[in-house]
Protein backbone atom coordinates (compact mmCIF):
# COMPACT_ATOMS: atom_id res chain seq x y z
CA UNK A 1 0.00 0.00 0.00
CA UNK A 2 3.10 2.21 -0.49
CA UNK A 3 2.73 5.36 1.58
CA UNK A 4 -0.58 4.18 3.36
CA UNK A 5 -0.69 4.11 6.99
CA UNK A 6 -0.02 0.49 8.73
CA UNK A 7 -2.84 1.15 10.95
CA UNK A 8 -5.42 1.95 8.33
CA UNK A 9 -4.73 -0.74 6.45
CA UNK A 10 -4.40 -3.06 9.58
CA UNK A 11 -8.00 -1.99 10.50
CA UNK A 12 -9.52 -2.57 7.06
CA UNK A 13 -7.70 -6.07 7.35
CA UNK A 14 -9.34 -6.21 10.48
CA UNK A 15 -12.83 -5.42 9.32
CA UNK A 16 -12.88 -7.37 5.77
CA UNK A 17 -11.39 -10.51 8.23
CA UNK A 18 -14.63 -10.28 9.85
CA UNK A 19 -16.77 -9.82 6.96
CA UNK A 20 -15.15 -13.11 5.72
CA UNK A 21 -15.75 -15.11 8.65
CA UNK A 22 -19.23 -13.60 8.65
CA UNK A 23 -20.12 -14.80 5.44
CA UNK A 24 -18.97 -17.84 6.21
CA UNK A 25 -21.07 -18.27 8.99
CA UNK A 26 -24.03 -17.64 6.61
CA UNK A 27 -23.06 -20.07 4.38
CA UNK A 28 -22.90 -22.29 7.01
CA UNK A 29 -26.37 -21.69 7.70
CA UNK A 30 -27.15 -21.99 4.31
CA UNK A 31 -26.16 -24.98 3.28
CA UNK A 32 -23.36 -27.20 1.46
CA UNK A 33 -24.82 -26.27 -1.42
CA UNK A 34 -25.05 -22.75 -1.43
CA UNK A 35 -21.10 -22.28 -0.61
CA UNK A 36 -20.16 -24.81 -3.27
CA UNK A 37 -22.53 -22.40 -6.11
CA UNK A 38 -20.42 -19.26 -4.26
CA UNK A 39 -17.30 -21.15 -4.89
CA UNK A 40 -17.86 -22.18 -8.26
CA UNK A 41 -18.75 -18.58 -9.42
CA UNK A 42 -15.66 -17.73 -8.78
CA UNK A 43 -13.87 -20.63 -9.66
CA UNK A 44 -14.04 -20.04 -13.21
CA UNK A 45 -11.67 -22.72 -14.51
CA UNK A 46 -13.52 -25.77 -12.41
CA UNK A 47 -10.02 -26.41 -10.63
CA UNK A 48 -11.70 -26.60 -6.89
CA UNK A 49 -9.47 -24.05 -5.99
CA UNK A 50 -9.69 -20.34 -6.59
CA UNK A 51 -6.11 -19.44 -8.56
CA UNK A 52 -4.51 -15.88 -7.78
CA UNK A 53 -7.07 -13.97 -10.56
CA UNK A 54 -10.05 -15.62 -9.39
CA UNK A 55 -8.83 -15.27 -5.73
CA UNK A 56 -8.41 -11.53 -5.84
CA UNK A 57 -11.72 -11.21 -7.67
CA UNK A 58 -13.05 -12.90 -4.99
CA UNK A 59 -11.55 -10.20 -2.13
CA UNK A 60 -12.44 -7.26 -4.19
CA UNK A 61 -15.98 -8.50 -4.53
CA UNK A 62 -15.82 -8.92 -0.54
CA UNK A 63 -15.02 -4.84 -0.22
CA UNK A 64 -17.42 -3.82 -2.53
CA UNK A 65 -20.21 -5.61 -0.90
CA UNK A 66 -18.83 -5.01 2.53
CA UNK A 67 -18.90 -0.55 1.39
CA UNK A 68 -22.44 -1.18 0.31
CA UNK A 69 -24.01 -2.60 3.46
CA UNK A 70 -21.21 -0.74 6.13
CA UNK A 71 -21.24 2.06 8.76
CA UNK A 72 -20.53 5.35 7.94
CA UNK A 73 -17.46 4.64 10.57
CA UNK A 74 -16.24 1.60 8.76
CA UNK A 75 -16.70 3.11 5.25
CA UNK A 76 -14.18 5.59 7.12
CA UNK A 77 -12.20 3.51 7.87
CA UNK A 78 -11.82 1.19 4.84
CA UNK A 79 -11.25 4.08 2.81
CA UNK A 80 -8.60 5.35 4.40
CA UNK A 81 -6.71 3.28 3.37
CA UNK A 82 -8.21 1.99 0.22
CA UNK A 83 -8.67 5.17 -1.98
CA UNK A 84 -8.29 4.21 -5.76
CA UNK A 85 -8.83 1.15 -8.02
CA UNK A 86 -5.06 0.03 -8.03
CA UNK A 87 -5.18 0.33 -3.53
CA UNK A 88 -8.38 -2.20 -4.04
CA UNK A 89 -5.97 -4.10 -6.17
CA UNK A 90 -2.69 -4.65 -4.40
CA UNK A 91 -4.86 -4.99 -1.18
CA UNK A 92 -6.59 -7.86 -2.85
CA UNK A 93 -3.50 -9.11 -4.15
CA UNK A 94 -2.40 -8.96 -0.28
CA UNK A 95 -5.31 -10.86 0.54
CA UNK A 96 -4.85 -13.60 -1.59
CA UNK A 97 -0.68 -13.78 -0.98
CA UNK A 98 -2.12 -14.66 3.22
CA UNK A 99 -3.82 -17.34 2.36
CA UNK A 100 -2.53 -19.22 -0.60
CA UNK A 101 1.08 -20.03 1.97
CA UNK A 102 3.18 -20.49 -1.31
CA UNK A 103 1.17 -22.50 -3.63
CA UNK A 104 -0.27 -20.24 -5.75
CA UNK A 105 -3.78 -20.84 -5.08
CA UNK A 106 -6.17 -20.84 -2.38
CA UNK A 107 -9.07 -23.70 -1.18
Amino acid sequence: MGGKSSSGFAKTQEIIQKIVAEWGEDLKGNGHQDAKDLWDAYDLEGTGFLERGEGTAFFKDIYRRKLQTTTDEQKLQMSKSIKTERDLEQWAQHCFDRMDRGHGRIS
